[in-house]
């Protein structure tokens, strides 16, 4: 989607922009891209490039499925019957975390869905952890996050929740309380 806005080659390679963009707003990820480049756009055509984006990745997920992280099931499996209360608090738009949770057939583990677009601030924020802990009537301070995001460890840190961060390529902790590189048992 950038290279449409771009006038020239676009320097960014996929596992760069992943590491550094992950669980932020696709509009910020444009706008910063666009100030790169020198491309004059304004906020609505950070919104529109987003929206673009969207569409490119749904489109994908049409074509070719998503693939689910090794272990994810059992383990939201394993804490639901244990009694644990599940909740997702992701950078990603409601309707889109909604599709993928029900896609993949875990959507009854979850007692609540909350989506940084319904905060007034998107992660790093604490705000879509506070979002979730609230939905759930807890206490952040009583609350684990997973985390796979440089962003969403810090915005769960911040939050006052102790956060596991999932690393499975650099087991780096990025402030997480705890890492692993693998979510199987």
């Amino acid at each position: 989607v950038l290279e449409q806005w771009v006038d020239g080659p676009v320097e960014e390679d996929i596992e760069t922009v992943t590491a550094e963009y992950a669980a932020a707003p696709s509009e910020a990820f444009f706008e910063e891209m666009f100030e790169k480049y020198g491309v004059e756009a304004d906020g609505a055509d950070c919104v529109e490039a987003a929206a673009e984006k969207r569409e490119v990745f749904d489109e994908l997920v049409a074509e070719n499925g998503l693939d689910e992280v090794p272990g994810a099931r059992e383990l939201i499996e394993a804490m639901h019957e244990a009694g644990y209360r599940l909740a997702i608090a992701s950078a990603s738009g409601r309707e889109h975390i909604e599709h993928v949770i029900e896609s993949f057939g875990i959507a009854q583990y979850f007692e609540g869905v909350s989506s940084a677009k319904e905060c007034a601030n998107g992660k790093p924020t604490p705000d879509v952890y506070e979002l979730a802990a609230d939905r759930l009537g807890l206490d952040t301070s009583a609350c684990l996050a997973i985390e796979d995001s440089p962003n969403g460890v810090e915005s769960s840190v911040r939050s006052g929740m102790t956060c596991i961060r999932y690393a499975p390529f650099d087991g780096d902790a990025l402030g997480a309380h705890h890492v692993t590189t693998s979510l199987e048992a």
